[in-house]
């Protein structure tokens, strides 16, 4: 998760605790987990290889200044790029989120193919005063007519220009990515953390490798090069919906799954 300024690293496990304490011979080194537990892996390095010696306090940093109010787009702009939006008068948190290649905003803020029931997004919103900010990219449903995205950071540029000002705002958010969504968020997020954006309070990913993967180890096959055919049964590895590759759909669908 991230909180403040930083990034929080998840609580030790006993398991990794003891892993550290062997690695260091430190037998004799007592193991207090419910205080030990909430340690990075640093400073149970430190003290086991110390002989239960705490590392010394490190300087407090000094927290980033805020950046100067950004401007608005025109509620038009706004609107385009999150269709599905509704104000509330004073929100308690936000979902900022981001779809799967091929898909649209949707995903998170209506019922899809395999939905019977509302969105839980849009359930949890409702119910809880918040308000969902599902990122509608351009090329599809009613952004059908505009080209699309084949640069992430070119799109992560755009999403900053409408969503930052917006998060400039004293709410608490949470960023949710799936498949290629999760990518869009992590170049979205790092351009708020170079600019001192108020960042997160926490992430949820789904469904796709770390963009640090090498590109030999990526589970899919760049598709540039890939025929129709190969590019369909590609696309059958992702779990995509069948009804996709009926004709009619999949003269819609094709083009915004190559270029996502």
């Amino acid at each position: 998760t991230l909180c403040g300024a930083g990034l929080v690293s998840m609580p030790l496990t006993l398991e990794q605790l003891e892993d550290i304490q062997a690695e260091f011979l430190a037998d004799d080194v007592e193991i207090d987990f419910e205080k030990m537990t909430l340690w990075d892996v640093e400073t149970a390095t430190y003290y086991f290889e110390n002989g239960g010696q705490l590392p010394p306090e490190k300087p407090p940093q000094s927290t980033p200044q805020a950046a100067a109010p950004l401007p608005k787009v025109s509620d038009e702009d706004f609107k385009r790029w999150f269709p599905k939006f509704k104000a509330q008068v004073a929100p308690k948190f936000r979902i900022v989120c981001f779809h799967n290649a091929g898909s649209a905003e949707n995903t998170f803020s209506g019922r899809g193919l395999r939905m019977k029931d509302d969105s839980p997004f849009v359930v949890h919103c409702a119910d809880n005063g918040g308000e969902l900010l599902a990122v509608e990219l351009p090329g599809r449903e009613a952004r059908r007519t505009e080209p699309r995205f084949t640069q992430i950071t070119t799109a992560a540029e755009a999403v900053f220009k409408v969503l930052a000002p917006v998060l400039q705002q004293p709410v608490p958010y949470v960023m949710v990515g799936h498949s290629m969504g999760t990518w869009m968020l992590f170049e979205v997020l790092k351009l708020l953390m170079a600019r001192a954006i108020p960042l997160p309070v926490q992430l949820v990913i789904s469904s796709f490798p770390p963009p640090s993967l090498p590109e030999a180890q990526r589970p899919w096959a760049k598709n540039r090069s890939l025929a129709d055919a190969a590019f369909m049964d590609e696309c059958r590895g992702w779990d995509v919906n069948e009804i996709v590759f009926e004709e009619i759909n999949w003269k819609s669908f094709s083009g915004m799954m190559r270029d996502d």
